[in-house]
């Protein structure tokens, strides 16, 4: 995400040009199968159905699942620091420090089950380093002459969707497509011009559905909070209403 060609085409005061904090953080962890297994049971870390479940609660993420064949668990949180939604600044602000104190503040109303994963797998030590979620705001363009930028350096995007690898390589085809039909340098400049018209809005459509649907996951959105009407019908927009159960006990999804 260093925005050095990003400035050359847009401009150094451009506000679009460095990224953004979002104000989410993911703290990711990878846990030996037998401990993930006896902390969140078998019904949830079965080698023999390895399913990624993800939870959300209010202002508060989870998600597991099972990796390397069956000798690791990856066990994640994450959560929503709404003061430093927008904030752009020095490299230290990537990454925040959560303490055992502030994660059991946010898992202390999950079902059981989960509590107890959650105080077993992380609450063991008494702080962890988070990542911070960052995104790129909307670019005027992503060509400058000759130049031209791709993948992260004209989208970068929060993880919710997984989608960054995916509209990388729509990218690289349709650049490479464009550019592979030019005859002339001045066709070329055409095509770069034709491939930011194409990309740019569905890109940054994509970037901001993200962050959206990171706020809903993690309970952030103060119009939909947990309501499961609401969120069922958002999110099977992005999935089959089938992919998503409720927690009958407490509201929350998996």
């Amino acid at each position: 995400m260093t925005p050095t060609i990003r400035k050359l085409i847009l401009g150094e005061k451009d506000p679009a040009a460095s990224p953004r904090n979002t104000g989410a953080w993911f703290l990711m962890t990878l846990q030996p199968f037998d401990k993930a297994q006896a902390s969140l049971g078998e019904e949830l870390v079965d080698i023999k159905d390895a399913r990624e479940y993800g939870w959300a609660g209010h202002n508060s993420f989870l998600l597991h699942n099972i990796l390397s064949g069956g000798q690791l668990v990856q066990f994640a949180i994450a959560s929503n620091d709404q003061e430093k939604g927008g904030e752009s600044g020095p490299l230290e602000s990537w990454y925040r420090n959560v303490t055992a104190d502030e994660i059991n503040k946010l898992y202390r109303d999950w079902p059981s089950h989960l509590n107890k994963a959650v105080n077993e797998l992380l609450c063991d030590q008494p702080e962890h380093k988070a990542l911070y979620l960052w995104e790129h705001p909307k670019a005027r363009s992503y060509v400058s002459g000759a130049i031209c930028i791709t993948g992260d350096a004209a989208h970068s995007t929060t993880p919710w969707q997984g989608s960054g690898g995916g509209m990388s390589l729509e990218d690289s085809l349709i650049l490479s497509t464009l550019l592979g039909r030019a005859k002339t340098p001045a066709e070329a400049l055409t095509a770069l011009n034709v491939y930011d018209q194409i990309r740019r809005p569905r890109t940054q459509r994509i970037v901001e559905s993200s962050r959206i649907t990171g706020a809903m996951v993690t309970g952030s959105d103060e119009e939909m909070g947990l309501d499961p009407e609401k969120f069922k019908s958002f999110m099977s927009r992005l999935a089959p209403a089938s992919f998503f159960q409720a927690s009958p006990s407490s509201g929350q999804y998996f």
